[in-house]
């Protein structure tokens, strides 16, 4: 079954930074992108309360389901299953205290090491994102792993892993 979920991946897993650019128009780059193909974007809005991660969850959703576009938030499963959400996108210290995956979720983690990756993969995620590649203004001074080390951190993994940070479109 990993290798059927890994299937319905798309290449593509958007982040949301509408704390950076304003929730109108990142629900207006979200509708275009969704209209052009994106399947699959995970609410990334931690520094919020809750009530307004929830709109905007709610918000993002409601534009995501005419598309078949899945909608994961970066927080906690019964969040996400409340607000009737797709799934869950854990932070890598979530990933290591995990004892078992959600089941009636999508779940992913972010990953920065091997070993995190590993475990993703031990929990049997549906997938991870591991980075960053390259410098990123929202982890500044993060020290960026390049193509190289990605390669190596995900070397015999079974487990689907998007690379992230500092990426653009022509790097697929």
């Amino acid at each position: 079954t990993l290798v059927l979920r890994a299937l319905t991946l798309p290449p593509v897993y958007a982040i949301t930074m509408a704390a950076a650019i304003g929730e109108a128009p990142m629900l207006a780059r979200a509708r275009a992108a969704f209209a052009a193909g994106l399947r699959l974007v995970q609410v990334r809005e931690k520094a919020w309360p809750r009530e307004r991660q929830r709109e905007f969850a709610i918000a993002l959703r409601d534009l995501a389901r005419p598309h078949g576009a899945r909608v994961l938030l970066n927080g906690d499963e019964s969040d996400a299953r409340a607000w009737g959400l797709d799934g869950v996108h854990w932070t890598a210290a979530r990933l290591a205290t995990a004892a078992e995956r959600p089941v009636d979720l999508v779940c992913a983690a972010s990953c920065h090491t091997a070993a995190e990756v590993a475990r993703a993969g031990a929990l049997a995620l549906d997938f991870a994102v591991l980075g960053p590649v390259r410098p990123t203004p929202s982890h500044p001074g993060a020290p960026a792993m390049g193509f190289d080390g990605f390669a190596r951190a995900v070397d015999g993994t079974t487990l689907p892993v998007y690379a992230l940070g500092g990426l653009a479109a022509l790097d697929l």
